[in-house]
């Protein structure tokens, strides 16, 4: 004999679908939205009115005294404006691209109403003679300006080729302009050169690169391994039977240095 099983549902014909609506936890709910939206209202309008403040308005934009050379118009745009307002690093490229003497310019908000600019310049380190004219480049080989035609006792160095236009800001890449301003630092950072001074470095040959230096020295070296050359040629001068009287020039590029008599 089969026993059917009762059914154990409620009698009941369902709940209320709004019953929820009513209770404490839906109160709860509703009353937290509201709160959050008056907060984030509240935020809204109160960053509005900062912006919009007098008090953060730009009132003056200082100039590290190094920067002479900056044009104060450049910055006319900035006075009036909300401090939050000025996009910093777009200023600073557009600085740095104007100005090639700068090498890191950072504008700096200092509160309430004023705008900081600091900067390094970037220092003459060597002229170059390209496409026929003579500039003033740095330890990086940036262009920075024309050399002038006397008053400058900076080494240099010629040639150097591009078909760039060369202009100011303009960068002098390549294995020739590197080589030369590396014997240039050789000579700066190594105190066996202290008597010494590099004159003029001529780079048109890279297997025969010649320098003269402030005595009328003639050195020859290559681009290969030139550290290693600098060292040699400063065991050469350090030599106390060195007579740089009678040596036209110092050949640097085999086994063994080559002394040229006059």
């Amino acid at each position: 004999m089969v026993k059917r099983r009762r059914s154990r549902t409620s009698g009941k014909s369902g709940g209320n679908p709004f019953a929820f609506f009513g209770t404490p936890a839906f109160r709860y709910i509703v009353a937290g939205g509201i709160v959050i939206a008056v907060v984030f209202l509240g935020a809204r309008q109160a960053a509005q009115a900062i912006f919009e403040s007098r008090y953060f308005k730009i009132k003056t934009v200082e100039i590290d005294r190094t920067l002479s050379f900056l044009d104060k118009r450049d910055f006319a745009s900035l006075n009036g404006k909300s401090i939050f307002s000025v996009d910093v690093v777009r200023f600073q490229r557009s600085l740095t691209d104007k100005y090639p003497q700068m090498a890191q310019a950072n504008m700096t908000r200092k509160f309430p109403d004023r705008i900081l600019v600091l900067a390094r310049k970037r220092a003459p380190f060597a002229q170059v003679y390209i496409q026929n004219k003579t500039f003033l480049i740095d330890d990086q080989g940036i262009i920075l300006f024309g050399a002038p035609e006397k008053g400058e006792e900076l080494p240099l160095i010629s040639g150097i080729f591009s078909r760039r236009r060369i202009t100011t800001g303009s960068a002098l890449g390549g294995e020739s302009t590197l080589l030369a301003l590396n014997i240039i630092k050789e000579f700066q950072n190594n105190h066996s050169f202290s008597p010494y001074v590099v004159k003029k470095i001529d780079v048109d040959n890279l297997k025969e690169i010649d320098f003269h230096l402030s005595n009328g020295l003639k050195i020859i070296v290559d681009k290969t391994d030139i550290e290693r050359k600098m060292n040699v040629l400063a065991m050469v001068l350090s030599r106390n039977r060195l007579d740089t009287e009678q040596v036209k020039y110092i050949d640097l590029r085999f086994k063994d240095p080559i002394l040229g008599t006059k």
